[in-house]
């Protein structure tokens, strides 16, 4: 027998299960400890040659030596590199997501006619067993049955097709929410 359509997964569940988040914070924390680690780095070339100028003459041209300027730019390249991921990400997470969405409505689909075609099976064979019993007097009365089941049929077909086209602007609108902030965020690094 089908499976009721109200077992099927919501779209926040659909939604969080082929998320990225978990692999966008791991590759922020990892971006977190590269800059740390590079902070480190930059802090001890600094002492090591600030100890080397109390002690000697500079051995590297003053040119060589990094300069504010020079880490701005690294920084922004990584932020830049950062928020390129995040949207690369985003966007592979969507098309997961569409793609499940799409996936699940045509399984909805597929569940209602098959209901719907075991109901009008069973149904026939109720009203032949009913006929060959009672005679034609019952055949009005079938009929009746029929034009019900047809009608409730359709009522659910039209609530299904409601319900997904809901849920397929939903998602886009979220979609087009998260596109929105993302490239707002890569106009300016400061702000991640």
């Amino acid at each position: 027998m089908p499976q009721d359509i109200d077992s099927e997964m919501s779209w926040s569940d659909l939604r969080e299960h082929y998320s990225l988040q978990p692999m966008h914070r791991q590759h922020t924390r990892e971006q977190k400890a590269l800059q740390i680690k590079q902070q480190k780095e930059w802090q001890s070339w600094a002492d090591k040659h600030s100890a080397q100028d109390c002690s000697r003459e500079p051995v590297a041209a003053p040119s060589a030596v990094p300069d504010t300027a020079t880490r701005q730019a690294f920084e922004m390249a990584t932020l830049t590199k950062e928020c390129e991921f995040r949207v690369k990400a985003l966007a592979r997470q969507q098309e997961h997501e569409l793609a499940a969405l799409t996936e699940k409505h045509a399984f909805s689909k597929v569940t209602l006619a098959e209901r719907e075609r075991f109901e009008m099976e069973a149904l026939a064979e109720k009203h032949k067993r009913e006929i060959e019993a009672c005679g034609e007097a019952w055949l009005a009365h079938s009929t009746h049955e029929e034009a019900a089941l047809q009608t409730r049929q359709m009522n659910e077909s039209i609530a299904l097709d409601l319900r997904q086209k809901t849920e397929l602007a939903s998602a886009t609108e979220a979609a087009w929410i998260e596109h929105a902030v993302e490239d707002f965020l890569a106009k300016d690094p400061s702000l991640t």
